[in-house]
């Protein structure tokens, strides 16, 4: 056990990462605390091919935290 960001008991996971005591990590962002998403780029007249380029975006769902209180329900 150790102390976590917010000053609270936390457990630490087999990653290394401290999850708060009544928290669980987050299932819609892996406990990443950021969403990754593909954008297409169409070909044109200065490049012969598409693309698709990462983008990443906070978790909504956790606000970034990558841990979300026990019993949460997923918006999902």
């Amino acid at each position: 056990m150790a102390k976590s960001r917010h000053g609270v008991v936390a457990k630490t996971c087999r990653g290394g990462t401290a999850i708060l005591e009544g928290y669980e990590k987050c299932k819609t962002c892996d406990g990443e605390g950021y969403i990754y998403y593909e954008v297409p780029h169409r070909h044109g007249p200065s490049r012969d091919s598409g693309y698709l380029e990462e983008q990443k975006e906070i978790c909504a769902f956790c606000s970034g935290d990558g841990e979300v209180q026990i019993g949460r329900q997923d918006s999902d």
